[in-house]
């Protein structure tokens, strides 16, 4: 996750605060998505590239 989504998803979360209210948790459910999200990108990263090593070897 680049800046710009970073702080988009920041901007996104601190909307929901505000139309809901602070012991809400709706604001976390969008970092929380974001999150896995890029936490899922990084684990099928990894995948690919031991398969490619595999290949190669």
């Amino acid at each position: 996750m680049d800046n710009a989504i970073f702080l988009n998803v920041l901007k996104q979360s601190f909307l929901t605060y505000l139309q809901t209210h602070a012991r809400s948790n709706e604001k976390l459910k969008v970092l929380h998505r974001q999150i896995a999200q890029d936490i899922d990108n990084k684990i099928k990263d990894k995948k690919q590239i031991k398969q490619i090593i595999l290949y190669l070897h």
